[in-house]
């Protein structure tokens, strides 16, 4: 995922189409804005991915086939 934000650290939460939290993790982010979420083994579905960074929050959805 690329977010809206600069390089530093970021909160990451993941919840799955039932609201369940399936990933949490603090992450560095690098210039750019570049994240990694590990969902190779997850199943397929629609994910929510709520990211909280000093300059505010971004909430998005994630699609693993």
């Amino acid at each position: 995922l690329r977010l809206p934000t600069e390089s530093g650290p970021v909160q990451v939460q993941v919840y799955n189409a039932q609201g369940q939290q399936c990933y949490s993790e603090r992450q560095e982010v690098a210039a750019g804005g570049d994240l990694s979420i590990p969902s190779a083994t997850w199943p397929g579905g629609v994910y929510f991915v709520h990211v909280q960074f000093e300059q505010g929050e971004w909430t998005g959805k994630l699609v693993v086939e």
